[in-house]
């Protein structure tokens, strides 16, 4: 495989050469399940928001030795001891977009991460998320003990509420503005290490797809300049997830789970450029154009390190 492929096409290759001895049967994805909610229940039932950090990991590496000892995939996390003094870490969100009952879910990277990120770190959800609106107990349980994280919430608007699409985006963008800058607020004056997602939605194709061009305005704005101004450089990290090897098609609602390496990354980000070009602005003009130039610099280094990943 050539390292400069990008991941969904490096993913598709992956995929075509999946066999259907690869595939884990019926039995075994049952027992995956199973393996997944006793860890959740474990969590609502023990975990407070004191130890929920360190119960999850806890957690998270249980469920790697038991797939490992039953031969059901690879669970690899790597770069914990790179990513302790990060005070933000941009993930990267794989698996099928839907929420609903009855859908496949993402690669439950949210979870997994635990096993590398520092302790304490909060990270910035969806409402969907935080607050299921199913009726199954799994999804309660699961909603509860994303709550006990301290998640910084992103509420959608509903279209319901809004009367025409020009109003919802407005409305989205405000709020999107908000919860950044709660983030960077708990980086920068609670010292709480904060997680986002930049690409602001699940990749089905293992993609790295655009990010959220307005974050990094914001996270100008309200991080990077404000380290900047008490003698401070920001400490970036990114969160490499490889999730789709094993659930390309998300986790449950008969998807198929593969035998293959599921790996969880932490990286650098070096922001010697970034500063660089932060001590070169002088307009405002001069900060919007570094902001886009800092969303498309991380795109990058996310796509070059998930390659790296799957070519490994």
């Amino acid at each position: 495989m050539n390292t400069e492929q990008r991941p969904g096409d490096l993913y598709k290759q992956l995929w075509d050469a999946n066999t259907a001895e690869d595939r884990l049967t019926p039995e075994e994805v049952r027992r995956v399940s199973g393996i997944l909610r006793r860890e959740f229940l474990r969590l609502f039932l023990f975990a407070n928001r004191r130890n929920v950090h360190q119960r999850a990991r806890e957690g998270v590496l249980r469920l790697a030795d038991t797939a490992r000892h039953e031969h059901l995939f690879d669970m690899r996390f790597e770069g914990a001891d790179v990513l302790k003094d990060c005070d933000l870490l941009l993930a990267n969100h794989q698996g099928p977009r839907g929420l609903g009952k009855g859908t496949a879910q993402g690669g439950l990277e949210t979870l997994f991460a635990n096993a590398i990120v520092p302790d304490n770190t909060r990270f910035l959800l969806g409402n969907m998320v935080v607050n299921r609106r199913t009726l199954s107990i799994k999804d309660f349980v699961r909603a509860c003990v994303i709550r006990l994280k301290n998640p910084i919430v992103l509420y959608r608007p509903t279209k319901e509420a809004c009367a025409n699409r020009s109003t919802y985006v407005s409305q989205f963008r405000e709020e999107r503005r908000r919860a950044f800058t709660e983030l960077f607020r708990a980086i920068v004056e609670d010292g709480t290490p904060g997680l986002i997602y930049p690409e602001g939605q699940r990749s089905p194709t293992g993609e790295i797809l655009p990010l959220m061009a307005d974050l990094f305005e914001v996270a100008l704005e309200s991080y990077v300049e404000p380290l900047t101004q008490v003698g401070r450089d920001p400490r970036i990290g990114l969160v490499i997830a490889d999730t789709m090897q094993v659930f390309p098609q998300g986790f449950g609602a008969g998807a198929p789970l593969y035998r293959k390496p599921l790996t969880i990354r932490g990286v650098i980000y070096d922001t010697t450029e970034l500063m660089g070009r932060v001590r070169m602005c002088r307009t405002p003009q001069d900060r919007k154009m570094l902001a886009r130039w800092f969303c498309m610099h991380v795109q990058r280094c996310m796509r070059k390190e998930l390659s790296k990943t799957l070519t490994a």
